[in-house]
Order: structure tokens, then sequence, then C-alpha cells
């Protein structure tokens, strides 16, 4: 597995096979140069394309995406899918990675944020509640912010 492209020292493109893959893992991408073998021993999560049209967005969305946020992202979906013993599909990654952004952004321009079904949602799927929680909690360490609770029933 070659690197193909270093987002930060957490997230890379990388190539096995003619297949690009994001990788992600504490210090994976450290120290390391386009073509360079991928140290599989760093290698937290390995998100794989499902289509042409998954390769295409991801590559949009890094672009203009920070990597800090597919950083934040995966360690969301890896949190929640052990939790709730599921495994999620590909695109979340994408999805999720520019929501979490565009939140801290609304966040940051003093825009409100408001969940009409937040109650509902505590009450009806405290799992998932409480997965969105710790997200929450999480997007908050790492940005720096304090992102209202109506946030967490959009994070499910």
């Amino acid at each position: 597995m070659l690197v193909k492209r270093i987002f930060n020292n957490n997230v890379l493109l990388a190539e096995n096979s003619e297949q690009e893959l994001v990788i992600v893992g504490r210090g994976v991408g450290f120290k390391q140069k386009i073509g360079n073998t991928v140290d599989s021993s760093k290698i937290e999560k390995t998100y794989y394309p499902q289509d042409e049209n998954w390769t295409r967005m991801f590559n949009e969305m890094a672009d203009t995406i920070s990597s800090d946020y597919v950083e934040i992202a995966s360690h969301i979906i890896s949190t929640a899918e052990k939790s709730l013993g599921l495994s999620f599909d590909g695109y979340l990654l994408i999805g999720l990675a520019d929501h979490i952004q565009f939140a801290v952004e609304r966040l940051q321009k003093n825009l409100p944020i408001k969940n009409e079904l937040l109650w509902e949602t505590k009450h009806f799927y405290p799992d998932e509640y409480r997965i969105g929680a710790l997200a929450v909690a999480f997007i908050n360490e790492q940005m720096g912010v304090q992102l209202p609770e109506d946030e967490v029933g959009f994070l499910l």
C-alpha cells in the first residue's frame, strides 16, 4: 500500500493494487512522502471506495474540507459502529465530515442551530442520542467550540 496523498499526520489517501483508499490512524502520515509504503501498524480505520462516485466525492471533499474534520468523522463512525454493533456505509465519512465542518462554521458565525426533533430523538432513540452526545463532546474538545445540544440529534 503506497501513499498517494497526505492530508495530515493522521489521514492519508493510499493506493493498493490500483484502488484508492482513505486511511486513518494516529501518526500514519507522520514523516510520510508520496510513494512511501504505509505503516500498517498505524492504521486504525480504512475506507474503501464503493464506486467511482465515492472516489470523486472524496477527492472533491478533500479540496474543501479540513482533514481535521475527516479525522473527527472517522473517530465518531468507529465509536458508533463499536457501540451499536453496526457497520456504516463509506459515504457516511464524506457526509459527516462535511456536516461537522458546516456546524462549526455556523457556530463561529453565530448562526442558530435548532433541532425541532431533539426531544423525540432523545426519548425514542436513546442509544443513538448517547452516541450523538459523545460525538458533540468530541467535536467540542477537538475543535475548541461549544456546539449546542441541538446538534446531537443531527449527528445520529
